[in-house]
Parts: C-alpha cells; sequence; structure tokens
C-alpha cells in the first residue's frame, strides 16, 4: 500500500492480485488466518516436579565423531556453546550484525570437555536458542552446528553424534559412554576468560591486530594496500571490511539464497581456513 506502510493482498498463480485490507493507521504484515483449528495434541513433560524452576538443562553427547566426516578421533577436545542475541525485526538501522548477512550478534556461554571416545554430558542454559561448536586442542573450530536448538528448564536431551542422521540408533559398539561416569559438567570459560560473554569484534579482535598487524597495515601507505586499523566505518570498521571483503578470512555465507540448508563437513569454513 504505496504511502500507506504495507497492505494485504491474496495472490494466486496466474498473477492475479486482490487488495484484502488496507489501513493507513495500520501497517499490516504476516496475517494469520482466523479459523477453526483441530485441538493440538498433549505431549508428555520432558521435565518432572522441582526441575522445572531450575535456570540450566542438560545435554548428553554420545559420540562427537559419529557424522562428522574426516576428523581423527582424539582432534576433538571440546564443545562450545554459544547462542543468538535477541534482534527484533523492527530494529532501526542497519540489520546485519555482519558483512555475511547473519542478522545475529552470537554470546558464548562455555566449553564442555570431550572425552577419549567423543562422549560429552554438560549443563546448558534453559530458555536459551543454543548452538555447538567442535573444537580442537587450541579452541579451534572444526564444525559448527548451523541451526540452533532450546530446552527447557530441567530438560534432559541427547544425541547421537554430530550431524548424524536423524533416524540412526545409538551405537552398541561403546556400551557405557565416559561421560556419564562422572555428574553433568559446569560449562567452563575459555582460557582468558572469567564467564559467559558477548562476541564482539571491536574490542575481542581489533586490539590483537592493533598490537601486532597495524605498524605495518595501518592507515598511510599499508603494506599490500591491506588498511587494519579500526576506524569507524557507515557499517562496521575499515580493518573488518578488508579482511571479509578481501576474503582473508572464512566465513559463512548467510545472505539470503546463499546459506544452504544442509550440513556443511568439518573445516569447511572457519579458523582453520582463515589466511
Amino acid at each position: 500500500a504505496k504511502g500507506k506502510g504495507y497492505g494485504i493482498y491474496a495472490l494466486d498463480g496466474w498473477g492475479n492480485r486482490a487488495l484484502l485490507i488496507d489501513d493507513p493507521k495500520l501497517s499490516c504484515f504476516q496475517p494469520t488466518p482466523l479459523r477453526q483449528r483441530t485441538r493440538p495434541t498433549n505431549i508428555a513433560p520432558v521435565v518432572m516436579g522441582d526441575e522445572k524452576h531450575a535456570k540450566t538443562a542438560t545435554m548428553f553427547v554420545q559420540d562427537v565423531y559419529e557424522g562428522m566426516t574426516g576428523i581423527e578421533r582424539g582432534r576433538v577436545k571440546y564443545l562450545r556453546v554459544m547462542g543468538p542475541l535477541p534482534w527484533e525485526w523492527q530494529a532501526p538501522g542497519v540489520f546485519r550484525a555482519g558483512m555475511a548477512g547473519n542478522v545475529h550478534r552470537k554470546k558464548v556461554y562455555g566449553v564442555a570437555k570431550v572425552h577419549e571416545d567423543g562422549s560429552a554430558y554438560f549443563t546448558v542454559p534453559a530458555d536459551e536458542n543454543i548452538f555447538f561448536q567442535a573444537l580442537d586442542e587450541n579452541y579451534m573450530q572444526l564444525q559448527h552446528m548451523p541451526t540452533f536448538i532450546n530446552l527447557m528448564p530441567g530438560e534432559k536431551r541427547s544425541c547421537i553424534g554430530c550431524h548424524e542422521q536423524r533416524r540412526k540408533a545409538p551405537s552398541m559398539a561403546r556400551a557405557h559412554p565416559l561421560a556419564l561416569d562422572h555428574p553433568a559438567q559446569t560449562l567452563s570459560p575459555q582460557p582468558g576468560e572469567t564467564g559467559p560473554r558477548m562476541v564482539h569484534y571491536v574490542t575481542d579482535v581489533q586490539p590483537v591486530l592493533d598490537k601486532h598487524c597495524v605498524s605495518c597495515h595501518g592507515a598511510k601507505n599499508p603494506k599490500g594496500h591491506l588498511d587494519l586499523t579500526g576506524k569507524l566505518t557507515d557499517s562496521w570498521c575499515v580493518s573488518y571490511e578488508n579482511l571479509i571483503g578481501r576474503g582473508l578470512v572464512s566465513v559463512r555465507d548467510c545472505r539470503y539464497g546463499r546459506a544452504g540448508y544442509r550440513p556443511e563437513p568439518p573445516l569447511s569454513f572457519g579458523s582453520h581456513l582463515s589466511k
């Protein structure tokens, strides 16, 4: 509806269009039909008793190597638990948090140890969207979870591996995972950190560039014409736009129509492929 925000139209496969509502005082978006619906099926509760008041949930991974092709056993040392921060659709200004099109900033909740047999048993924050990253001994990413899950307070959930087939059953080769010999781990901070925190380029990356790189890659006559200073731009900052724009950092392109929906193999992007 030109000049009046959004209107709602009905479209068909032949290109016909019929206006349903056009209110000059109301911008209409994502209509939901008001109609009779079948009552949803009651699902058995996943949390019992006082556990529903907990602030955490429990996650068990039987074997991170299941479904993770090309990564030799023993290489995965940790699982990093992360999550996206809420971002309102109506938020003004630049709507992307990064050049690759991702709209959400990320939060690091902590890491959990992966045992020799690939199992891990740990607590996670409840009522939060979270995802996992498999890390090597240097806390560098080997595999990334492209979706997210959320758990209710006190809920206990498990998975067989990393990107395993949905219908696959647990392996009986390792009947008793090592991780279950101990209580669920509380997530630990990464080295140099003290607890959960936001990932922020200006405070996490730029100080490293200032210390080690800017002496040669400053604003005046930078080597390789690569300016790594932290001067702010209209969208981000000079160093970030140069690193991403010139393909020096391996990232997953999340722009519309390019992110894909299938899991990618390990080491498809991330710190190990960055220059």
